[in-house]
């Protein structure tokens, strides 16, 4: 080991613990319930289908995966613009490709 100062907080325990594995699990199933929850009560007596509704959930899932990945960004570079913007809009349309074709079942059966 070149650097074991790098290593030192990971020993101690400092940077990850049980506690932060457990405040992460509780924020991680809550956002998922929110997710889950918003789109089914926004539609509860419409006659939205399940492969729309699956298209919502589809979309917020990528959208609340790059908002916590663009929390976490230090340094922004035109690389890490062009992964996080180009994976919601390439999510995006396929979304409208998947569900304009057709003899495809719809994005949430995928």
């Amino acid at each position: 080991m070149t650097y074991p100062q790098l290593y030192g907080s990971g020993q101690r325990k400092e940077s990850y613990n049980v506690k932060l594995f457990w405040v992460t699990m509780a924020d991680t199933l809550w956002q998922s319930v929110v997710a889950f929850f918003i789109p089914v009560l926004a539609y509860w007596k419409s006659d939205i289908d399940s492969s729309s509704l699956g298209d919502l959930w589809t979309l917020a899932v990528v959208f609340i995966v790059n908002i916590h990945l663009a929390m976490d960004v230090i340094r922004w570079t035109w690389i890490s613009h062009a992964s996080i913007w180009g994976s919601i809009i390439a999510t995006c349309i396929c979304v409208v490709i998947i569900d304009a074709i057709p003899v495809l079942p719809g994005y949430w059966y995928v």
